[in-house]
């Protein structure tokens, strides 16, 4: 009897750290659209997390491999369902969203993070677009909620960081921050002026990119379809900067073929890729002088 109770207490010891845990990394990564990385370890066997309904360019990776899963509709959001098993690993998933965002004279962050499983630990970090200015002071009143960990900068983009523990399975906790963006810092001048300084700036700019459209054509006439295509993208836009993940979108390409279309034309000094966090952004080369 007492080898048969030493037996089933060491079972129980091994079977301890195999007991679920989760732990969750979100971060907002705001400029025209939100680019969302979402980094769950969980041992969990059937992982879950929601999204907002209007996610686009939606990757899911484990342990850095791409998995299939499941998308479902539901009360607002979408439920993702990686196709995992359940050992301990590390799930990302990325994607695009407007959702998140209210943009007027004041803009606004709303969103709501639910989890899907039992959660130890959840750090969401909220990027602000370059320049742009929380609402009011410090970190109480009613423009941020709920109240943060931390507010910092590198000198130009804040990041506003909450730290959570112990959520149950399904929680929401609601996210808030008013901020101002930088075409509203400067404001106000008069209508007038500002109807002219445009017209004029965009004068400028419109003999300035016709002049460059004239070489870039030259430049770019043995391209082939799939290049050129990438460059009209790029050059849409006015430092010629894209997201991959916003290029794939604007080109239609599949994640392989813009991976591939981009590394042939990084090898012949075309564009430039430049790591950004979990991305990547993508520069055309301008032609030297």
């Amino acid at each position: 009897m007492i080898k048969l109770s030493l037996c089933l207490l060491f079972a129980f010891l091994l079977v301890l750290p195999t007991a679920l845990a989760t732990t969750q990394n979100i971060v907002y990564d705001v400029e025209e659209d939100v680019l969302v990385s979402h980094t769950i370890r969980t041992n969990v066997s059937e992982p879950k997390l929601w999204v907002e309904e209007d996610v686009y360019n939606f990757e899911v990776l484990s342990d850095g491999e791409d998995v299939g899963f499941q998308l479902e509709r539901t009360e607002g959001f979408k439920l993702v369902r990686p196709d995992v098993d359940g050992t301990e690993k590390e799930i990302e998933v990325e994607y695009m969203t407007s959702q998140v965002l209210e943009r007027g004279e004041n803009s606004y962050f709303i969103t709501s993070l639910r989890t899907g499983q039992e959660t130890v630990s959840v750090s969401v970090e909220l990027k602000l677009p370059e320049r742009a200015l929380l609402k009011g002071e410090g970190m109480e009143g009613s423009f941020i909620n709920p109240r943060p960990r931390s507010i910092e900068t590198e000198g130009r983009r804040i990041s506003v960081i909450w730290e959570l523990e112990d959520l149950e399975e399904d929680e929401q906790v609601p996210f808030f921050v008013a901020y101002e963006e930088p075409s509203n810092i400067w404001f106000p001048f008069s209508l007038v002026s500002l109807v002219i300084i445009v017209l004029l700036v965009a004068a400028f700019f419109y003999q300035r990119r016709r002049g460059k459209q004239k070489k870039f054509d030259k430049r770019f006439q043995h391209l082939v379809e799939k290049e050129r295509e990438v460059v009209d993208a790029l050059m849409e836009k006015d430092d010629y900067t894209m997201w991959q993940k916003e290029l794939q979108n604007a080109t239609g390409f599949t994640k392989s073929k813009l991976s591939r279309t981009l590394k042939r034309m990084e090898e012949r000094g075309i564009v430039d890729k430049m790591p950004y966090g979990t991305s990547n952004k993508v520069k055309l080369v301008e032609e030297k002088e």
